[in-house]
């Protein structure tokens, strides 16, 4: 008995020649463990489903990359959503099988890409699917050889029974596989002429929500880290060189050079020169913010073109202050969640910076950060999703790791309000600086458009946009001081009898998935808001006193006070918002920050 159960085993395995292979190229098993929610069975989900959802990154010694996504399953809606590209770098999306692909603008999630774009597929409507759609990321000029892909391990448009993620590369091009973000072991498989294959098999994958109001993925879901392979100093010491290459003064610079020459001290020879580079040169739409892997054409060029990239606009605005002896350098930022640091693999690195360590806007402020990818009125002035992110600089014995500033940018504003015959006599001062400063001298120097004012950024200004006359005065610092004054009618004064809430910055964009949480994290604004104002009133008997609030978490602070005193209502309130990225539980500190902030401002009835 015992024989003839071992010749039926051996026959079993002659029977399948190839079972060894087989149980090679699944791959380990993974315990999911704490990420067990996302990767749940898709039978709990309704709609359609992955049969097999296979995505291979192709990695050639030209250094092109494809990634080549095969998908199959039964009874496909009209679209489905395979993959993000990013236009920035030259990326392309074509079906070679199975359909058509369409693409349009990606706002949600790929925020740490230079220009991300939505690729989706139009299967054919005849049978069940199956497609293959590839990305092409062709060897663009100007763009660095080396790379670094952060691919999630879930499908972005429906769940799949079967996933299974692989990077073919020559044996020879070192490139770096990890996790990120969770932990796992990749399988390894030797191919034809020299390469190989690294990957990992998954079964029953949740899709990867995206829900509105996420600007990043990057850094929270677990996926593939891949990258060229290549060391911080590395990158850092090449890019160093291409830029002191390209700001060398020859051609037109040496002319530009001269107008900032002649300004009257440090600080206008500073402003002359951002102007020079980041007005009279028009930023390339292809180029958008570019990164750290766009190198810079030569300033002289730039110069005479009037047109670069971001990586363009630095070098030729680096050429111009240290021509003139003003200290510049080039600092990538990541927009993304990513850690810049030693120790973590070559960032997503989607900003370029220029620093100028010696100077500041005004004493004791730090280092002056300057944006290439924003006109001049944006000197200092940093956008508050880079506010505290780590950063490297390009220095000349290669990586130098900091911090950008992490302060919110100031808001302050005050109302004084008389009602008289006519309405109401308004009269609202404000001091804005940093992003907020920048984005309502961007409004005004555009004719100030009704439809696009900042109104977060105005306060009460925002409710009453048209109604007054707003004037903009530059304070030191970066800073710019805004005033308007006029009477208003009753009922636009006190919308529906009520003293109005201003427009205030949301520190986190407005829930319109249906009230499910965020699975990983949620994005939140820095923000500081400090508000007065003062209501008076005509022959009003005194009302019954407001709320006092104060109330401090380890995200915010809300500090506010209001009174009656016969015909006069004051309200004072200072509310500051220090989150940048919270965790899923704490999330909830941005529903009760915006509740408390209701509450303090909101709910007071005019007399």
């Amino acid at each position: 008995m015992r024989k003839l159960l071992l010749l039926l085993a051996l026959a079993s395995l002659l029977a399948v020649p190839n079972l060894a292979e087989a149980r090679r190229n699944r791959g380990p098993r993974v315990d999911t463990g704490t990420y067990r929610s996302l990767f749940q069975g898709p039978s709990r989900v309704r709609g359609f489903e992955y049969s097999r959802f296979v995505q291979r990154v192709v990695l050639d010694e030209e250094e092109a990359i494809e990634r080549h996504f095969e998908v199959t399953g039964e009874a496909p809606p009209e679209r489905l959503f395979i993959a993000v590209i990013d236009r920035a770098m030259g990326e392309e999306c074509e079906a070679e099988s199975g359909g058509t692909v369409a693409l349009a603008p990606q706002p949600t999630g790929f925020g740490h890409l230079g220009d991300p774009w939505r690729c989706e597929l139009l299967p054919n409507r005849v049978g069940g699917l199956d497609a293959h759609v590839v990305v092409y990321r062709p060897r663009l000029p100007r763009l660095d050889h080396r790379f670094a892909l952060f691919v999630p391990v879930q499908p972005l448009g429906a769940p799949a029974q079967a996933v299974e993620i692989s990077v073919e590369e020559a044996s020879s091009q070192g490139a770096a596989i990890r996790p990120h973000g969770w932990s796992t072991e990749l399988s390894r498989q030797l191919l034809e002429e020299g390469r190989h294959r690294s990957f990992i098999t998954l079964e029953r994958v949740a899709a990867l929500p995206l829900p509105s109001g996420v600007d990043t993925i990057s850094g929270r879901v677990p996926a593939l880290a891949i990258t060229s392979g290549e060391e911080w100093d590395a990158l850092v010491l090449d890019h160093r060189a291409f830029f002191d290459g390209a700001a060398r003064a020859k051609g037109d610079v040496i002319t530009l050079a001269a107008r900032v020459l002649s300004q009257p001290d440090r600080a206008a020879m500073v402003r002359e020169a951002v102007h020079i580079a980041l007005d009279e040169i028009e930023l390339d739409p292809s180029g958008g913010r570019g990164g750290g892997w766009q190198l810079p054409r030569r300033a002289s060029s730039v110069a005479a073109d009037g047109i670069g990239t971001t990586a363009d606009r630095a070098a030729l605005l680096i050429a111009l202050l240290r021509i003139n002896e003003i200290r510049a350098e080039v600092v990538l930022a990541s927009r993304s969640h990513h850690r810049v640091a030693p120790g973590e693999p070559l960032a997503l690195l989607n900003q370029t910076l220029v620093l100028l360590p010696d100077d500041e806007l005004t004493p004791g402020a730090g280092p002056l950060f300057i944006d290439p990818s924003r006109p001049s009125t944006w000197l200092g002035a940093l956008e508050e999703p880079l506010i505290g992110r780590d950063a490297v600089m390009l220095g000349p014995r290669g990586a130098r790791w900091l911090r950008l500033p992490g302060d919110p940018p100031l808001r302050s504003w005050t109302l004084n309000a008389t009602e008289v015959e006519a309405g109401f006599d308004v009269q609202v001062t404000g001091t804005l600086g940093g992003a907020p400063a920048a984005r309502v001298r961007d409004w005004t120097a555009a004719g100030s458009p009704p439809d696009a004012i900042p109104a977060s950024d105005l306060a009460w200004l925002g409710l009453w946009s048209g109604s007054l006359d707003i004037t903009l005065e530059e304070l030191d610092g970066g800073r710019i001081q805004v005033a308007a004054a006029g009477t208003l009618a009753r009922d636009l004064a006190l919308p529906e009898g009520g003293i109005p809430v201003p427009p205030l910055p949301r520190p986190a964009p407005d829930r319109t998935d249906g009230g499910t949480s965020w699975s990983y994290a949620r994005d939140a604004l820095r923000s500081s808001v400090d508000l007065l104002e003062s209501w008076t009133f005509r022959a009003r008997p005194a009302a019954s006193a407001a709320p006092t609030t104060q109330l401090v978490t380890p995200f915010w602070t809300v500090d506010s006070f209001a009174s009656w005193s016969g015909p006069l209502f004051s309200r004072r309130a200072k509310l500051v918002f220090t989150g940048d990225l919270l965790a899923p539980a704490a999330a909830l500190e941005v529903e009760r920050f915006i509740e408390v902030v209701d509450d303090a401002l909101g709910g007071v009835a005019a007399p």
